[in-house]
């Protein structure tokens, strides 16, 4: 799996749904001192599914982390000073695979790729965890959200999502709580704190 993005800082958000991602990306970009430098990129799933292929088959999967990556080196060949910010990284699929009762080592003999590879695409991972653990009472799902999976399953997909980016060297795992200021707060602090390194 190429990387052209060797002089852009990639930061991964990742984490089960209702973790904070899409709000979070949301108001960073609305802040000048941050939205100058940066360039966020928008989910692979919502262009993998208007291809049709159903999320059920395997190669899904391979079509979520060749989306992910090409939008990732697209942007850094057009933008080589500006950091990236990512909603979800090339490594999420494995979650989803892994959730299906698939074996990891055949998601990276269908994709061509080992965990190393995907690790060294990105400065940082921050994982945003479900509000489906520990604040459960601000878990929203269908129909009054647009994400599907109901409490269980959004837990069972942020501990997955744990398992395959933990031992990534620049890993940061936030804590779900029912203060969204609390968890707001942390987040910037480590955004800050990457960003100027």
């Amino acid at each position: 799996m190429e990387n052209n993005a060797t002089h852009n800082k990639v930061i991964v958000l990742t984490g089960g749904p209702g973790g904070g991602k899409t709000t979070l990306i949301k108001e960073l970009c609305t802040i000048p001192e941050y939205a100058n430098h940066i360039i966020s990129l928008p989910e692979a799933v919502f262009y993998a599914l208007q291809t049709g292929i159903s999320p059920i088959e395997p190669v899904f999967q391979r079509l979520m982390v060749e989306i992910q990556s090409g939008m990732e080196d697209a942007v850094a060949t057009c933008f080589p000073d500006k950091i990236i910010l990512c909603h979800r990284g090339t490594l999420d699929p494995i979650a989803y695979w892994l959730n299906a009762g698939r074996p990891e080592t055949d998601f990276y003999t269908l994709t061509n790729t080992s965990q190393q590879q995907h690790y060294d695409r990105y400065t940082a991972v921050i994982h945003l965890q479900t509000a489906a653990v520990n604040a459960q009472s601000a878990y929203q799902y269908y129909p009054n959200a647009h994400r599907g999976e109901p409490p269980d399953k959004a837990a069972r997909l942020d501990e997955l999502l744990y398992e395959v980016w933990r031992d990534h060297p620049r890993y940061h795992f936030i804590k779900s709580s029912p203060d969204w200021e609390e968890k707001r707060a942390c987040y910037f602090k480590i955004m800050d704190k990457i960003i100027k390194s």
